[in-house]
């Protein structure tokens, strides 16, 4: 059967990319939904995760202009002209190809089935292979780690050179970038076909399979159209992993124990439910408590507030960027428990001064991250009272960036109020993220509430002094530290007395 044949049935081969392998094998549910779903519910993807992927690309390009700078991309205007023109460029004996279009089509399971496959390396490379001349394919990624998807794709890639040269080339996974704009890790790729051949045959049955798979839950989730989709069909069906803290492992266990659903979780004894794998007698209470809050649509208690977390304090929230390879702070907001105010924010090469926004808010202008510390730090040192923060992400940025002078003062007053609060009460919430507790607790959330939106105003201010730009910043820094206040104050008004 030639290239362009058709399998028996008379249907046309069904189409399986690289990209589709690689995302079988994390979420079996988004290509599942991409063949069978309705279009229409697709989403849109956050701006901070478009920039990301927009970063991914730019990451490509300059690895591309430092190891291949004369490399120019195929000119081509649909899928089927660069593969032609991949493979003139091939037969040529090109030393590089930037972005080749490689396409195989052959039976890839028990049936009569035909398939193709294709892929698209970010280069391919003529190199020496078993006493001969062959293309090897390179995968760059901005990251530093790799990831198990990364020799699978490589797989893919060698598999279809080999279909089209006859040998079986090394290839190699490019991590991250140096300082001169390099790869950072040239990785060499070990070419396993029965892992190639598992994930081929996981992928066609997911695209096969009648029903939607189980959705798997992670940071990927993010980058996936189909999000607010999966989710709504999660909360209709009773999914226990909607539950927060419900990861694949738990949710497996739970399943184990016929607790598939938040209604069975809900009316398991707690005796029951403390003998599942991985939960003990603390977490079953928290579990039982969380999945009662969603069957009947209010806070469900489960503990008191100890006395010393009703003492007043201050509430305190940092926004964080990379320099230099460091996750520092850009941005410090506190309040009082009524919600007043102040802010510092990083303006390196400026004097320590106190400047007034158009919406009056005053911000501390710090020169370095060491000031910033120091800004708080002095604000606060009147009084003994806590420092409230949500998560213990603002903690170890404190440590890893502050001074050990000022680490030393100020750690012993921070308080995690997300972790008391998941001591003490459930919400019928999918998220505990602040952002989503606080307007549940009827906090008016002022202005927009994407922390990379602020990040991008900061620019502009730093880049280009653009007033209403930083307003907006500290208009969404001063959000935060309100809604931690609001928060803190239901939970003083509502909590079971110690």
């Amino acid at each position: 059967m030639g290239r362009d044949a058709t399998p028996a049935t008379g249907e046309p081969p069904l189409i399986i990319t690289a990209q589709m392998v690689r995302t079988a094998l994390i979420c079996a549910r988004q290509v599942w939904l991409e063949r069978h779903g309705d279009p229409a519910l697709r989403g849109e993807l956050s701006l901070q995760a478009r920039l990301l992927l927009e970063q991914g690309q730019q990451h490509e390009i300059a690895i591309q202009q430092t190891e291949a700078p004369l490399l120019e991309p195929l000119p081509v205007t649909s899928w089927e002209e660069g593969v032609r023109l991949t493979r003139d460029a091939l037969s040529q004996g090109v030393t590089e190809l930037w972005h080749g279009f490689l396409e195989h089509q052959a039976p890839l399971d028990l049936t009569d089935r035909l398939f193709i496959v294709r892929g698209q390396p970010d280069l391919l490379q003529r190199v020496p292979c078993f006493g001969t001349l062959a293309y090897r394919p390179v995968e760059i990624k901005r990251r530093r780690t790799p990831q198990e998807t990364d020799w699978v794709q490589l797989d893919l890639y060698v598999w279809l050179l080999r279909q089209l040269q006859g040998t079986t080339p090394p290839g190699e996974l490019w991590l991250g970038a140096d300082e001169y704009g390099r790869p950072w890790q040239r990785l060499p790729h070990e070419y396993d076909e029965e892992r190639l051949m598992e994930a081929l045959a996981a992928t066609i049955a997911t695209l096969d399979a009648p029903s939607m798979p189980p959705a798997t839950l992670g940071r990927h989730c993010d980058f996936c159209l189909w999000q607010e989709e999966c989710f709504a069909t999660r909360v209709q069906a009773g999914q226990v992993d909607v539950l927060p803290g419900v990861g694949p492992a738990l949710r497996g266990a739970l399943e184990a124990a016929h607790l598939s659903t938040i209604a069975a979780v809900a009316a398991c004894p707690l005796e029951v439910l403390q003998r599942v794998r991985g939960v003990g007698p603390q977490r079953a209470r928290q579990l039982q408590a969380s999945a009662r809050a969603w069957v009947e649509g209010r806070p469900i208690w489960h503990g008191p507030l100890p006395a010393g977390y009703r003492r007043d304090g201050w509430m305190f929230d940092l926004e964080t960027c990379e320099v230099n390879g460091k996750t520092v702070p850009w941005c410090m907001g506190w309040c009082d428990s009524e919600g007043r105010t102040q802010i510092a924010l990083l303006a390196p090469g400026q004097e320590p001064q106190t400047l007034i926004l158009p919406d009056g808010q005053p911000v501390t202008l710090a020169p370095d991250v060491d000031s910033l510390w120091a800004a708080l730090a002095e604000a606060v040192a009147d009084t003994d009272g806590p420092l409230y923060h949500w998560s213990a992400y603002d903690r170890s940025i404190l440590r890893s960036s502050a001074p050990p002078d000022l680490c030393e003062q100020l750690a012993p007053r921070f308080v995690d109020l997300l972790a008391v609060c998941r001591r003490v009460v459930s919400l019928p919430l999918p998220s505990l993220s602040l952002k989503a507790v606080a307007p549940y607790l009827g906090f008016p959330w002022p202005g927009h509430d994407d922390w990379f939106l602020a990040y991008q105003d900061y620019r502009a201010w730093l880049d280009w002094g653009d007033l209403d730009a930083l307003t907006r910043a500290c208009t969404y820094q001063r959000a935060d530290v309100q809604a931690l206040a609001w928060v803190w104050r239901w939970l003083v008004e509502e909590a079971l007395v110690d």
